[in-house]
């Protein structure tokens, strides 16, 4: 897999997962963040590798849908580097921006 279009799409998860079926959430954790085959995951959900193949496939489609719609995760990163900036310029701004950061965590 390609580590890049594995960053950006496990990142995207993180963002709108709520927006995905359990059943599609359980199955991008186990091929993105267990590392496990399509065979093993097949196995588990009592399904074909080729229907494990199609949900995760129209899962990073649709992950990718909700960033273009939404750009949470742009907006997130602009904001994060922007206070990141005026962290370093003023000290006395830290803790109410670190509260906004941490806004953004939870």
């Amino acid at each position: 897999m390609d580590l890049e279009k594995n960053y950006k799409i496990g990142g995207l998860y993180f963002f709108y997962k709520n927006l995905l079926t359990s059943k599609q959430q359980r199955i991008f954790e186990s091929y993105y963040f267990s590392d496990n085959s399509l065979g093993e995951i097949a196995t588990n959900e009592n399904i074909t590798r080729q229907a494990v193949k199609d949900v995760v496939n129209r899962t990073e489609k649709a992950l990718i849908k909700y960033e273009n719609s939404l750009n949470l995760s742009k907006i997130y990163y602009n904001q994060q580097k922007s206070i990141e900036d005026l962290i370093k310029n003023n000290k006395n701004l830290k803790n109410s921006l670190n509260k906004i950061l941490k806004f953004w965590e939870q």
